[in-house]
């Protein structure tokens, strides 16, 4: 007996304690879902377990635990001083969170010096139970392990959760103040099903999910929004009454008794993969967002009025779109490396709004968010012939509905529906003038590539985010775009790019002619600004946000003088943009503040650092 625990360390499993252990990993081995060198890894590497201490936690005892049982029907926790941690396994590390918990005895004798971890069953139709698991299946000098049963061992069946709240809020009237939010979620994790045994050495992990919620937005910039205040004033009056200013009281504006909660129901479909022993990984989500009672701006009535018209609850609208991750790690000889990408797409739609005449300034029914209107461009009139001529064309009005006084340097604007002059008609979706479609500023595919690499103590890591696709208008008045703007000198600028001005051939410029110019001819007026095809920017990007290289000393050097680790490392960060947007903005912070874009600039930054634990 003494020869086969030399030959064997394991060699009394199943004869004590550690009995149900080993049938867990039999029936793991039976099922093809941990590889041989785990199981040797485990079942003879009970010293290691030991080896757990306090705020360190052992990879390989987390990895059967999350393996050997189902995360769709078990959470894993550990008790650690008192303190609910819970467990989760999230891009190949290990995560801890606090959670609030008191220290109980479980009669083997845990102290605030022992870490104990359990399993949390999450019924197949119901909630986690909030009780620990009564079945024992582990014990060593650092902690206990605890399941409830061994059920999904065996066979994996589909997890659901579902929840319901109510949400109330005193800033609504009764008969709008409650409001009910439901949601469930279903997972099926399918390789784990007998049918799928022959894909399984290729497929490992094969989930779908399907998810329904719903959210309730107080959407309200006052406390009681549904009720008309008077707005006193303590000595706001203009007249002396006793030797002192009056108080005043102003008359409060129009209020919508009917305001309420808006409902947003999140609807998702969506699968996770796992395959080539999970070295290419991966999910999809699609996905759609109904918000129903949304609050808008009122509907427009007559200026007689006299009022602001309220905000009400007159909106709806669906936000669709999809996401993509997927991963790929390996390792060949002593160079491990890892790619992956993220992108994802969204649009919103209009469902439902109040604008009875189409008006291109509000929301439309059937129209998607962010759409821009703009005139055609012509080009820039070189000769005051050539703007003379163009202005000829135009017997109708010719561009005076946008301004007057048109000279060589100006813009010419394209008549596109013909009438014979340049307008945007009633500025409606049916008599849009010479307005069209031409854009539409939503961030569309955003992405997110991520690379890294590891050889012999020599750490690479990358880091690239962008939009794909986006329209950006820069807007009339933007001082950061057009230098100077019809705001007067006072809100006007010039930067390197807007040296590119149109300049006539006899210019007494110092600068010299430039008939073929980027920009028209700079005014203290906005005739040239409007939203047209020639200055549309192209905002899409891609930018290297981080990179970083760094070096770990080798341990057998760095422990003759009691250090654990000693890593130094160098990184940039924004070291390079790949964009067709003027070099006026960037396209992070594009329409970001004032005048177009006057917001503190990004910084490209370069650092050295050290890390050393003890």
């Amino acid at each position: 007996m003494q020869d086969d625990r030399k030959k064997n360390p394991c060699a009394d499993y199943g004869r004590g304690p550690d009995a149900e252990i080993e049938r867990v990993v039999a029936v793991r081995k039976q099922r093809n879902l941990l590889d041989k060198g785990f199981d040797e890894s485990f079942e003879c590497g009970v010293e290691q377990i030991d080896d757990i201490r306090r705020g360190r936690y052992d990879k390989e005892f987390l990895r059967y635990m999350f393996q050997a049982f189902d995360p769709c029907r078990y959470h894993a926790y550990r008790m650690d001083a008192c303190k609910w941690q819970y467990i989760t396994h999230q891009a190949g590390e290990y995560v801890v969170s606090d959670e609030q918990g008191a220290c109980e005895q479980d009669g083997q004798g845990a102290d605030r010096n022992h870490s104990r971890y359990f399993l949390r069953r999450i019924e197949p139709t119901g909630p986690i139970y909030e009780k620990h698991a009564q079945h024992k299946i582990f014990q060593h000098g650092h902690g206990l392990v605890y399941a409830e049963d061994f059920g999904p061992v065996d066979r994996q069946k589909p997890c659901q959760e579902t929840c319901c709240e109510q949400h109330g809020s005193s800033r609504f009237r009764r008969g709008n103040r409650w409001i009910l939010t439901p949601s469930f979620s279903l997972g099926w994790n399918v390789a784990r099903e007998n049918f799928w045994e022959k894909l399984a050495d290729v497929v490992e992990v094969f989930k779908l999910r399907v998810s329904y919620g719903e959210l309730a937005n107080q959407n309200t910039t006052s406390w009681y929004p549904t009720y008309q205040t008077l707005g006193v004033t303590t000595n706001g009056g203009k007249w002396l009454q006793n030797g002192a200013l009056t108080s005043v009281a102003s008359v409060p504006g129009l209020i919508s008794t009917s305001l309420s909660w808006e409902k947003i129901k999140n609807t998702n479909i969506g699968f996770d993969f796992g395959a080539l022993n999970n070295r290419l990984t991966g999910s999809f989500d699609y996905f759609w967002r109904k918000t129903k009672n949304m609050v808008g701006p009122g509907v427009e009535l007559p200026a007689i009025l006299g009022a602001t018209v309220p905000s009400t609850n007159n909106t709806d609208l669906t936000t669709f779109g999809w996401e993509l991750s997927i991963g790929w790690r390996d390792k060949v000889g002593e160079l491990g490396y890892g790619v992956k990408l993220n992108i994802s797409d969204n649009q919103t739609r209009i469902d439902k709004y109040p604008n009875p005449t189409n008006s291109l300034s509000k929301y439309m029914a059937g129209e998607l968010t962010g759409d821009i209107y703009g005139y055609t461009t012509i080009g820039i009139a070189k000769t005051q012939e050539e703007m003379d001529a163009h202005i000829a064309s135009l017997p109708k009005g010719g561009q005076t509905a946008i301004g007057s006084k048109w000279e060589a340097g100006d813009i010419m604007y394209a008549d596109i529906n013909g009438d014979g002059k340049i307008d945007n008609g009633s500025n409606t979706l049916d008599d849009m003038g010479d307005l069209k479609k031409i854009g539409n500023n939503t961030p569309r595919f955003r992405t997110g590539i991520t690379l890294d690499a590891q050889w012999k103590g020599f750490d690479f890591s990358m880091f690239w985010q962008g939009v794909l696709k986006r329209d950006f208008d820069p807007g009339e008045n933007s001082m950061v775009f057009w230098g100077t703007t019809g705001s007067g000198q006072w809100w006007s600028t010039s930067f390197k790019d807007h040296m590119d001005y149109f300049r006539a051939e006899d210019t007494a410029s110092p600068l010299g002619a430039n008939v073929n110019a980027y920009y028209p001819r700079p005014l203290f007026n906005n005739k040239n600004h409007k939203t047209q095809t020639a200055y549309l920017q192209n905002a899409a990007y891609m930018r290297l946000k981080n990179l970083q290289l760094g070096y770990t000393l080798p341990k057998s050097l760095i422990n003759k003088i009691g250090l654990q680790n000693v890593r130094v490392y160098v990184s940039g960060e924004n070291l390079l943009t790949i964009t067709g947007l003027s070099d006026t903005m960037d396209p992070e912070t594009a329409g970001i503040g004032k005048q177009g874009g006057t917001v503190y600039p990004l910084s490209r930054v370069y650092s050295f650092g050290l890390s050393v634990n003890f």
